[in-house]
């Protein structure tokens, strides 16, 4: 279904109740130029996905909520196979794409922008699988958020508990799920979240000054597991440049995970066991010496809300010819834990980086990008 460039003043959902098959979803994308969905409304989603849809797939669209839609792209429950990729989606009361009790969705190489804004609609992250749930019990990665650049979420509920980049949100003992060359930076919240969910695999990510908002509940760090059924969470050629008094990775609250090839650098130490904290080889303490890293202020509170947005951002986190990022991580690949199925996932969508560079390049390089 291919949509005119143009913009589509919509003041009231795009539902999507009609399926695809198995292989062959249905399509909706921009033709011959940009296709913005501009809109109108109050606070509904721009798309909606009904909790009898399945295999249907938005490519290179325009979503704008006017800082009014609770979200861009949101599924109910049942919904499943569900691909959001290559679009824009900014100005969002609640998320940027919110997958609620949905299953086998992916999220891939999207611009997501200042969502969260809205005070009557907040309480989530610009991406966020909440209650992912089986649809069967195929092994491997059911949902993958793979290859996106966010920043400024922020989450003005009264709580202020959110506003993530990422989250994996009381998934309990779901599907495993697959967060790879994300790059995401200046959010309110944290980088990357596991909360109350286990089967998480964090790979390859940059993270840069998230947890900007002083508002925030919970004591922040960027790439986080937090709760007792937040286990067997994998975090494998990540770095995490934290800001002021955030830890760069934390595991509290009874949460586990093995650590791999990772890289801290900034704010307070991290929150992690001590067996991965002494070992270089688990979590190495480096500046990751980025081209041209945004200036944010050591003091300030809620700098969310001015981040660079991710059209902008250009070359900022990619490494310099001389930074300890490349060449310092493990093909992914090889890492313990995985089974054959898993394994397949990593190999899908993590022989490129976030700008779709073929890597490795001689070894494998630490972060979202391989130089």
């Amino acid at each position: 279904m291919c949509l005119a460039a143009g913009t589509y003043a919509l003041s009231s959902s795009f539902y999507v109740s009609r399926s695809g098959t198995a292989g062959h979803p249905i399509v909706y994308r921009a033709y011959g130029g940009t296709a913005l969905l501009k809109w109108t409304g109050g606070s509904s989603p721009v798309v909606q996905a009904g909790s009898a849809a399945h295999d249907v797939e938005f490519h290179s669209l325009v979503i704008d909520g006017a800082g009014r839609a609770t979200s861009g792209f949101k599924c109910d429950s049942g919904a499943h196979h569900l691909i959001i990729r290559e679009s824009t989606i900014k100005n969002t009361g609640s998320a940027g794409v919110m997958a609620k009790s949905c299953d086998y969705v992916t999220v891939l190489r999207n611009l997501i922008s200042h969502t969260g804004y809205n005070p009557n609609s907040g309480w989530s992250s610009a991406v966020s699988l909440n209650g992912n749930r089986w649809s069967d019990r195929a092994g491997g990665f059911h949902d993958f958020v793979v290859g996106n650049v966010i920043s400024g979420a922020s989450d003005e509920a009264p709580m202020h508990s959110e506003g993530h980049g990422v989250i994996v949100d009381r998934a309990g003992n779901g599907p495993a799920v697959l967060i790879a060359n994300n790059v995401v930076y200046e959010n309110g919240g944290r980088c990357l979240d596991a909360y109350l969910s286990a089967h998480v695999w964090f790979v390859n990510n940059t993270c840069y000054k998230n947890g900007l908002d002083k508002r925030h509940q919970a004591h922040l760090g960027e790439i986080c597991g937090k709760g007792w059924s937040s286990t067997d969470l994998h975090f494998v050629n990540n770095v995490a440049y934290a800001w002021t008094n955030r830890g760069p990775y934390k595991l509290v609250d009874s949460a586990s995970g093995t650590f791999s090839h990772n890289v801290a650098y900034g704010g307070i130490e991290s929150d992690v066991p001590s067996s991965v904290s002494i070992d270089p080889l688990r979590l190495r303490l480096v500046d990751p010496l980025f081209t041209n890293q945004p200036v944010v202020s050591a003091t300030l509170d809620q700098q969310q809300r001015t981040a660079v947005v991710p059209w902008k951002i250009g070359n900022a986190f990619v490494p310099r010819i001389a930074s300890p990022l490349i060449g310092a991580g493990v093909d992914p690949r090889t890492v313990s834990g995985l089974t054959t199925a898993l394994r397949a996932g990593i190999t899908r969508y993590l022989l490129t980086d976030v700008r779709g560079a073929a890597r490795p390049k001689g070894r494998w390089d630490v972060g979202a990008y391989e130089q």
